[in-house]
């Protein structure tokens, strides 16, 4: 797949603020366009806040997103987006295989998400992937209408 080759690039590590203030927009910008219908986007300051904290890992390239935070030998993925035009192609599937390379590289033990129970095509993709559920939490996303949605609790091992 082409449009996977050189897929993460971890801005992290950048020291210079302005820098950080520029590439928190474009993400908060890259993620809003991926979640038009619902109200779990990041801003341009939740961008920041995980650009500058170093348990947070991004991997970013202008067609797809992943932000995991790494404690210990657990982590969580925060967010997985891929651009609207580019989805059901494999990218998604790809970017988190890759997610969960590297995080065995860091000896990551287990890997947890929250998904909406009723975002049936990513519940079908951490399946995919090898995921596995195992909790619920009651009324965890809002969507743009206003109403709850429960959220899974996956794992992978």
């Amino acid at each position: 797949m082409k449009d996977i080759n050189n897929n993460v690039l971890n801005y992290r590590n950048e020291p210079n603020l302005s820098y950080n203030i520029e590439v928190s927009q474009k993400l908060a910008e890259f993620h809003a366009s991926c979640f038009t219908n619902s109200e779990k986007r990041y801003s341009e300051k939740s961008m920041l806040f995980f650009i500058e904290k170093p348990i947070y890992h991004i991997f970013y390239n202008h067609i797809s997103l992943v932000i995991i935070k790494v404690i210990g030998e657990e982590a969580e993925l925060i967010t997985l987006a891929v651009d609207s035009k580019r989805r059901r192609k494999g990218i998604g599937y790809e970017l988190l295989k890759s997610s969960i390379i590297y995080l065995e590289d860091l000896d990551i033990k287990k890997l947890f998400l929250e998904v909406a129970t009723t975002n049936k095509i990513a519940l079908e993709l951490y399946h995919k992937v090898g995921f596995t559920a195992c909790g619920l939490r009651k009324g965890y996303y809002v969507t743009g209408t206003g109403n709850k949605t429960d959220a899974t609790i996956m794992s992978y091992n």
